[in-house]
């Protein structure tokens, strides 16, 4: 008999207990769910391609640039409540001549900030005062390029850049040497923010 009410007393004992941890349980404060914003950019699900015929020094050329989105190379930018993430481009620019390929050359944001980045240590240790420059940009992303024209020894094309932090646009000319010596060479100029 002692035993089974020692037994009944510890029974209630322990459910008395299991009631308090499931009062515990409820008075805690639940925090406020929150929610994340994802937004994808400029992400192009077809290549871009533009081809146009150029005539230099009385001979008829055609370029064909192909713009694309990296889908393996994106830039994420996390803030408060938002994740931006945006796919790094590249154009690739052919310059034919009937069936000839003259030059085939990439242009992407590694590319435009390593040529421009040389640029910019030029113009710094020419100690040119006169003439203000835009520092290079850590955060740039390669937007397109256009075919710009063509004037001794190089073809020059326009490529439209974009700085993903503040979302800034940029745009700087790039010239590729395709005649009398200049084939693989590159004429970097001035980067210009787009008004």
């Amino acid at each position: 008999m002692r035993l089974l009410l020692l037994i009944s007393v510890l029974i209630c004992f322990s459910c008395k207990k299991e009631k308090q941890t499931d009062n515990n349980l409820e008075n805690k404060v639940t925090k406020e769910e929150v929610k994340i914003d994802t937004i994808y950019c400029d992400h192009q699900k077809s290549n871009d391609i533009k081809r146009k015929e150029i005539s230099l020094y009385n001979k008829s050329y055609q370029t064909v640039i192909k713009t694309y989105s990296l889908l393996d190379e994106k830039i994420t930018d996390v803030s408060e409540n938002q994740v931006t993430i945006c796919y790094h481009k590249a154009c690739n620019i052919v310059l034919l001549q009937a069936q000839d390929s003259i030059f085939n050359i990439t242009i992407d944001a590694p590319f435009v900030d390593k040529e421009y980045k040389a640029f910019y240590e030029r113009y710094v240790k020419s100690e040119q005062t006169s003439v203000s420059i835009v520092k290079p940009i850590k955060h740039m992303s390669l937007d397109s390029v256009s075919l710009n024209g063509a004037r001794s020894s190089f073809v020059y094309f326009t490529s439209y850049l974009k700085d993903y932090k503040n979302d800034e646009k940029y745009k700087m000319d790039i010239g590729v040497g395709y005649l009398n010596g200049k084939e693989g060479t590159y004429l970097i100029n001035q980067l210009e923010r787009i008004k």
